[in-house]
């Protein structure tokens, strides 16, 4: 029976193919650590990078805080200015108010100087009745005349003029009205509601303070004389 022989590798070609293998397997080792050192750089890298991230996140946020505060702080700020302004005016207000009211206790007592038309009779007869019976100026006197009329414009009861309201005696003339010149002590309130009336009036504000002393003087027995009674 014929066979066929048996190879039987020598001593030295399984010694060669050992030594290869040992060889590659030093090159896989070698390149596993350079790979396993690389991926600790780029895990370290990583980590670098994420903790550089973190801490630019909390710089954001803190920013972000900054400004919310600086916006309130800024709100706050416009709103205080808002009440200084507005306590500003309220400011002026009062002491325009408090300079008005000083330049009217001021006009009123410096008086008001008003071109009387009125009959000299009756402004004598009423002086007097001032000086004697009233014991005050015929200045302060006619600015109640003023007063007091007003008070009937507001009462709606002066729908003519002072004159007409006057009720003539039998045998009575007319006024015959000269200009006296006369410093009214009168409340400067009550004025600018006196002088709109008088507008709307055929008078001037010297001839219906005029008829107003008139009225005063007859009523404490002034008449005006007739065509003939006068000289």
């Amino acid at each position: 029976m014929n066979r066929e022989p048996f190879y039987v590798p020598d001593r030295w070609s399984q010694h060669d193919e050992a030594t290869a293998m040992m060889r590659r397997r030093e090159r896989l080792d070698g390149d596993l650590a350079l790979a396993t050192e690389a991926l600790e750089r780029a895990e370290e890298q990583a980590r670098i990078e994420r903790a550089m991230v973190d801490r630019i996140q909390e710089r954001l946020a803190q920013r972000k805080t900054l400004l919310d505060e600086l916006s309130m702080l800024a709100d706050r700020e416009n709103e205080a200015q808002v009440l200084v302004r507005r306590a500003e005016r309220k400011l002026d207000r009062r002491i325009n108010r408090r300079v008005d009211i000083d330049v009217q206790a001021d006009r009123s007592r410096r008086g008001r100087m008003v071109k009387v038309v009125v009959d000299p009779s009756a402004w004598e007869a009423y002086r007097e009745f001032c000086r004697l019976r009233l014991f005050r100026s015929i200045g302060w006197s006619v600015g109640q005349l003023v007063a007091a009329e007003v008070e009937v414009i507001e009462a709606g009861g002066a729908g003519t003029t002072p004159g007409g309201r006057r009720r003539r005696s039998p045998g009575e003339g007319d006024p015959v009205p000269s200009t006296k010149s006369l410093r009214i002590f009168v409340n400067e309130d009550l004025w600018p509601m006196f002088a709109l009336h008088v507008s709307r009036c055929p008078l001037t504000v010297g001839r219906y303070v005029g008829e107003l002393v008139e009225v005063a003087a007859h009523e404490i027995g002034w008449r005006a004389q007739p065509p003939g009674g006068r000289a």
